[in-house]
């Protein structure tokens, strides 16, 4: 059986001859024996034709060896390396102090306690991110990635994640997830973000003041309605008898109605004082109980009033004309009377 890692050498034995290929460490190869059919050629066909004889095999197995466990070493190192870098092992007995944790939507942050329970004589850096449940990133809290760094004997250390408030005081409660990505095992901590809590006193007064609002809603609808109606009847001509009645009706009507803009706007900024989510949730109470008890023109000025506190809400400045305009949409139009009273 042919061993690969035995080499056939040849030599020429023409040492009589002078052959400078007459050396033992001169052998030819199988390969050149073989292209010079057995004869010493020599390597420029300098040889002296003298028949060649088989010399002692090379053995490289030795080499071959040492050549395999180097590159096995090598690869294994490489490969060591390479895991290291890339596919790091996880950290072992890091973890969050809790599970879960609950903070309000007003309360700003949420302060998450990261604890090495291993050993700490050096120094170990943990990754970490956040990932959305049923609150959601940049809405709700702002989302978070980074590394925390272990010093050699530091065991705790803080993770702080920025709650975003609930301006409409409407939400439900919700929760996202924080992972420390690098640990074994890649420990996850719920954060449950509540509502926050609605005082009862505040309620109360809310509901007063936007019921209050709701009819200073309704008289600028009815002054601006009844204030139409009698300049169509100045301007379609009325008898001279009545002139001075129906003027001094405008004029009275017109100085009701810019006293009860003024109050619907006063209201309508002193509600910016309360929670905008007790605020919203009175004017939808109060709108339910007049439809109730059949005020449908409240009810409907009411539903009008909301539009206008969200657009103050959002920064945008009171339109007062428009709004006036829009609350008397709630109203129908007066039918001209010959000898209007004088509100």
């Amino acid at each position: 059986m042919a061993k690969p890692w035995l080499e056939a050498r040849y030599y020429c034995r023409n040492t009589a001859g002078g052959c400078e290929y007459a050396r033992s460490d001169a052998l030819f190869s199988a390969d050149e024996c073989r292209r010079a059919a057995g004869l010493c050629a020599g390597r420029n066909a300098d040889g002296c034709g003298q028949p060649l004889v088989a010399g002692a095999a090379k053995n490289h197995l030795p080499r071959w060896t040492v050549l395999a466990v180097c590159a096995t070493a090598a690869i294994v190192c490489l490969g060591w390396l390479m895991r290291t870098l890339l596919f790091p092992a996880p950290i072992e007995q890091v973890d969050f102090a809790s599970r879960s944790s609950q903070v309000s939507d007003q309360a700003g942050i949420a302060s998450l306690e990261v604890v090495r329970r291993g050993a700490a004589d050096r120094q170990q850096t943990v990754a970490y991110s956040c990932l959305d449940g049923s609150a959601k990133s940049s809405e709700d809290y702002e989302p978070v990635s980074g590394k925390l760094v272990f010093l050699k004997g530091e065991r705790r250390k803080t993770l702080v994640v920025a709650i975003l408030p609930d301006a409409t005081f409407q939400k439900s409660r919700r929760h996202f997830q924080v992972t420390l990505t690098n640990a074994a095992g890649q420990p996850q901590h719920i954060v449950q973000i509540v509502p926050r809590t609605v005082d009862r006193n505040e309620q109360v007064q809310a509901e007063q003041l936007v019921r209050a609002a709701s009819q200073s809603a309704k008289d600028v609808a009815d002054f601006h309605v009844r204030l139409q109606t009698l300049e169509d009847v100045l301007s379609d001509g009325a008898q001279s008898a009545d002139l001075d009645t129906f003027r001094e009706s405008q004029s009275i009507t017109r100085g009701n109605l810019t006293r009860a803009r003024e109050s619907y706007l006063r209201f309508l900024l002193d509600l910016q004082s309360y929670r905008p989510g007790t605020v919203l949730q009175a004017m939808q109470n109060i709108s339910k109980e007049l439809r109730a008890r059949d005020y449908q023109q409240q009810a409907a000025a009411v539903d009008i009033m909301k539009q206008h506190y969200n657009e103050l809400l959002n920064k945008q400045p009171p339109d007062m004309d428009r709004w006036v305009a829009e609350l008397a949409t709630v109203v129908p139009r007066l039918a001209p009377k010959s000898n209007p009273a004088a509100t």
